[in-house]
């Protein structure tokens, strides 16, 4: 909370926007955290530069909170990237940026932290869960997870001096240390214009150019021991995930979990939650494709329809076949291995019952935007939309949305396998 009238922060203002989680946002990242602990939703070295370097920043009595300063260099960095490469820029803000192009107003500070000026969800946001000693990869102390409270650890320290004070070459005229030019900027005391240009600010801000020491900082945390979470019982997971990217450069899924199979009892434990993610992820993607045929259903109706009539539509039987065939698959597998979240198995036991009705009705109670159900009557929610994309599929908040910037073709099936091998590569991982 913050203010005097306890406002909440922005990091838990509700969004109005599309969520198909259906409620089971814990469990999505309890299977995440399974398959590979402690990345939060960072797909790229520079999402945790930049909010470690706004924590050290209003550290060094910045008189800003931390969500901001971090929130307004990452701003900065990817306005400064997309004006140097128009044609090829694929981070966020791309929308924001065209929009401002001509107004060079909207290179200050003031302007950049403003949502209307860069994106609704930062990068930043995702890197919470990332940045904890006890669930993370160490880059502050304790276990919070409130930006705003964090105090960097001596890891978190290192790379934020990494990215604000040891790059080869500063900012513009008189070659700034990076630190200097962003205290000066977030102050109003400096920004783009006649002695820096955004290529300079690029080059030393933006997401694609990390410092070979940032690299080197987050590649060690990758390839460091699980000290707690979910999987605290099993060290090597990360470990042994690097291992395999290390020994496989055309590694896949299928190879990955056959190695695993014939390793130690952990890595085999292990390849069975990467299974037990997969059916989990199978599972919610059919009740997606059934709220979608559900959706279509109603397209044309404006005054409602009675659950038991669209309920006993072909299209939506035919749906229901694919969410009990899925979830039956999710039951049978975490049976075999556990542990497992407990509201994904009861949810999934709520699938496989014969009573497509009550079925129906306990999908659509757990999603109400899209469709709401009011005296018995299926309506049209206050986002009813068709045809979802894969933002309103994948959930990005907390970074398991695929990146724009990053090849969607994923030949490791589940997002939280791609999004280590991307973030490996980011960190250099991938070169001898």
């Amino acid at each position: 909370m913050s203010g005097t009238f306890f406002i909440p922060d922005p990091e838990v203002i509700p969004t109005s926007r599309v969520d198909l989680t259906f409620r089971l946002r814990s469990a999505m990242r309890y299977h995440r955290e399974q398959t590979i602990p402690g990345l939060g939703g960072v797909w790229f070295v520079r999402q945790l530069s930049w909010a470690v370097a706004g924590l050290k920043l209003v550290q060094e009595n910045i008189k800003e909170s931390p969500i901001r300063v971090a929130n307004a260099i990452e701003a900065l960095g990817c306005k400064a990237e997309y004006q140097n490469n128009l044609d090829t820029y694929s981070f966020r803000g791309k929308r924001a940026f065209s929009r401002d192009q001509e107004n060079d107003d909207t290179w200050n500070f003031r302007q950049l932290v403003q949502k209307r000026h860069y994106v609704q969800i930062t990068y930043r946001q995702s890197t919470v869960r990332a940045l904890p000693s006890n669930i993370g990869l160490g880059f502050v102390e304790g276990e919070g997870i409130r930006f705003n409270t964090m105090h960097l650890s001596k890891l978190g320290e290192s790379l934020a001096e990494a990215f604000l004070l040891k790059q080869e070459s500063g900012i513009g005229r008189g070659n700034k240390a990076v630190v200097k030019f962003l205290s000066e900027w977030i102050q109003g005391q400096a920004g783009p214009g006649q002695y820096v240009d955004p290529q300079s600010i690029s080059q030393r801000l933006g997401p694609s150019y990390p410092t070979e020491k940032e690299k080197e900082i987050v590649l060690g945390r990758l390839n460091s021991f699980v000290t707690g979470g979910v999987c605290s019982d099993d060290q090597e997971r990360r470990r042994r995930i690097v291992k395999y990217f290390k020994e496989n450069d055309s590694g896949s899924w299928q190879d990955l979990l056959e190695k695993m199979a014939v390793s130690d009892e952990k890595a085999r434990i292990h390849a069975n939650h990467l299974l037990n993610a997969k059916a989990f992820e199978d599972m919610r993607l059919s009740c997606v494709k059934l709220l979608d045929v559900s959706a279509m259903a109603m397209e044309n109706e404006d005054i409602g329809i009675p659950i038991v009539k669209l309920s006993q539509l072909q299209e939506i039987a035919h749906a229901f076949g694919e969410v009990t065939r899925s979830a039956e698959q999710y039951l049978s597998l975490i049976e075999k291995q556990g542990p497992y979240p407990r509201d994904a198995q009861v949810f999934a036991s709520q699938m496989v019952s014969e009573n497509l009705k009550e079925k129906l009705s306990f999908l659509l109670a757990r999603d109400g935007r899209i469709l709401q159900i009011i005296d018995g009557k299926v309506s049209k929610g206050p986002l009813f939309k068709t045809g979802f994309s894969e933002t309103d599929i994948h959930d990005e908040e907390t970074g398991d949305n695929t990146p724009s910037e990053v090849n969607h073709e994923n030949p490791w099936v589940l997002n939280r396998l791609q999004q280590f091998h991307n973030l490996w590569l980011n960190c250099g991982g991938g070169t001898v």
